[in-house]
């Protein structure tokens, strides 16, 4: 079940994610119990798992 707002945009700022969510590129502080990044991504992850297919600078 994902729950979004705009699905699939890139994010700037917090991404929250509840259960799973999927974003373009996301620049910023990542939260949540399983996301996936298919562009790049900057910023801080904190959660279980993490999934990007771009580039990735930050710390998870």
């Amino acid at each position: 079940m994902t729950i979004q707002i705009a699905p699939g945009a890139s994010v700037k700022g917090l991404r929250l994610v509840l259960i799973y969510g999927e974003n373009a590129d996301v620049s910023g502080l990542d939260v949540g119990l399983v996301s996936k990044t298919t562009g790049d991504q900057v910023g801080l992850q904190w959660g279980l798992v993490h999934l990007n297919d771009g580039d990735f600078l930050g710390l998870q």
